[in-house]
């Protein structure tokens, strides 16, 4: 099977090598994404950090994680945002607007900074239809190879300033990470700023003032 970039285990591996530690055969947790259960051995360790670390580069939102200009419309006075939400950003009509995440109850909503409430009236357009850049946690392996890349090399950063830190490494690391941030692939999803249409009209030379 063709491997979307980094796999997990080879990112575990990486991050126990930066610390000069035996590559693993196997991962050492159990359970399924989102909720794993890690075990109690180096590799178990580093993949506990790296899941952190993918959910911290996965908030600043990615093409691989965010779906562009979602509308929710409200049902109850509420937006019910994914379980697994991790940012949202106003978008399209709402452009203006500042809005955040608040959990009530059970439940993920939208909530609406600047008024102070998770409650959108149906009766005003703007509320009952919302527009946003939606963000969610993906599991690393879904994640695109530049994004993998970029939470791989952060995390083995993190793993070796925690357990080891060696000055020289956590260099080498600091420059890979910004190499990879500086290649992720990043959208910018506004649409791009009208073009001024040309002048159909020719300029008219102005004749010269009289003396």
């Amino acid at each position: 099977m063709p491997t979307f970039g980094y796999s997990k285990l080879e990112a575990v591996n990486r991050m126990l090598m930066a610390r000069g530690i035996q590559r693993a055969n196997a991962l050492d947790s159990t359970g399924s994404f989102p909720s794993l259960t890690y075990g109690s051995s180096d590799a178990a360790n580093a993949e506990y950090i790296l899941d952190l670390v993918s959910s911290r580069v996965q908030t600043s939102g990615w093409p691989c994680n965010t779906t562009y200009y979602r509308t929710l419309t409200s049902a109850s006075s509420k937006h019910v945002l994914p379980n697994y939400t991790l940012n949202v950003i106003a978008a399209g009509a709402n452009e203006g607007d500042i809005f955040s995440i608040k959990k009530v109850g059970t439940e993920f909503l939208l909530y609406d900074v600047r008024r102070g409430s998770t409650t959108f009236s149906s009766s005003i357009p703007l509320q009952h239809n919302v527009t946003i850049h939606l963000v969610e946690l993906l599991d690393y392996e879904a994640c695109s190879p530049d994004v993998k890349e970029l939470i791989a090399v952060e995390a083995a950063k993190e793993y070796l300033a925690m357990q080891f830190p060696d000055p020289l490494r956590l260099n080498y690391l600091s420059i890979m990470s910004n190499a990879a941030n500086a290649t992720a692939r990043r959208l910018d999803p506004r649409p791009p700023a009208a073009s001024v249409p040309p002048n159909p009209q020719p300029m008219m030379m102005q004749p010269p003032a009289q003396q």
